[in-house]
């Protein structure tokens, strides 16, 4: 017979959620170095890394199109694929939601 152990994180984090957001926040800012990178650059760098990766889902993509075209068989994560990658189309097109 299992035992019946009550979430008590998830019960405190519940009860208690908007004084830990802020307990977390305050200790990420009190840590975080003085160089940090500013939010007008941070947003640039999230772009253009977003940018290397749909670059690089598009390599992965076309590999599994030879591999598929061989016969071979290739087991996916779908929902860690761009569908811009899978679909072939252009890098302008909205990026999946869910991102930063």
């Amino acid at each position: 017979m299992p035992l019946n152990v009550p979430n008590v994180a998830g019960l405190l984090a519940w009860l208690h959620g908007d004084a830990l957001k802020k307990k977390i926040a305050d200790h990420i800012r009190a840590n975080a170095p003085a160089d940090g990178i500013a939010a007008a650059d941070r947003a640039k760098r999230l772009k253009e890394l977003d940018a290397q990766i749909l670059g690089l889902q598009r390599r992965e993509q076309a590999i599994i199109e030879l591999i598929e075209g061989d016969g071979g068989e290739v087991l996916r994560v779908a929902e860690a694929v761009d569908y811009r990658a899978v679909l072939g189309l252009a890098d302008s097109m909205p990026a999946p939601r869910g991102d930063h």
